[in-house]
């Protein structure tokens, strides 16, 4: 049964997290970042690639490790999509049926002539990411957040992105308003963001 095939697969493989979201799952496992997805690919979450015309109702219930990514570090879920980021701060980001591979995002989210915030020089390294139906959360290991619309010209939910702005951005700004603060963990939904510091 698929539930005796799920307890044999964790019975020999040791987890760091295991998130859920709608209808797929992801598992990081503890000491190599591998990724292993089960669950609904109507949008490609999975990360197999394959054309957008793929059987929206195919499921994978045993877990497949995403071969592109490795040495992760954390994951984040939204009901159709998936962001993560691996040892040296490189994030990908898939699903959607935007991508149906994981594709790194820091040369697009990460441009400071294009309006983004964010140097690795000063602001430390992505150690944490959350996703939701529209934006993106980006924390360093120096304790600063970094948030920006999914979508360029998405403007619902711009307020969860915490700049204080009725504008979107596809590039990661800084939330200031945490400035005297050193966030330790971020977790968001569609409709909030939670940050907790030092």
């Amino acid at each position: 049964s698929i539930g005796n095939a799920l307890l044999t697969f964790f019975n020999n493989i040791s987890m760091k997290k295991v998130i859920a979201s709608k209808e797929y799952s992801f598992g990081l496992t503890l000491d190599d970042g591998i990724l292993y997805g089960w669950g609904r690919n109507d949008r490609g979450q999975m990360g197999q690639g394959g054309g957008l015309a793929m059987d929206m109702y195919s499921c994978d219930t045993i877990p497949i490790s995403i071969g592109q990514c490795q040495n992760i570090i954390d994951i984040g879920l939204s009901q159709s999509d998936v962001l993560c980021v691996d040892k040296n701060g490189i994030c990908y980001y898939w699903g959607e049926r935007v991508f149906l591979e994981p594709h790194i995002i820091n040369d697009e989210r990460f441009v400071i002539d294009e309006g983004s915030d964010y140097d690795i020089n000063k602001d430390g390294q992505i150690i944490n990411v959350d996703i939701t139906a529209s934006i993106m959360c980006f924390l360093t290991d120096k304790g600063k957040l970094f948030t920006c619309n999914k979508t360029f010209g998405m403007k619902s939910d711009i307020f969860v992105l915490g700049h204080g702005s009725v504008q979107p951005f596809k590039q990661a700004k800084y939330v200031n308003a945490l400035k005297d603060d050193f966030i330790t963990k971020i977790v968001a939904n569609d409709h909030r963001c939670i940050a907790i510091a030092k």
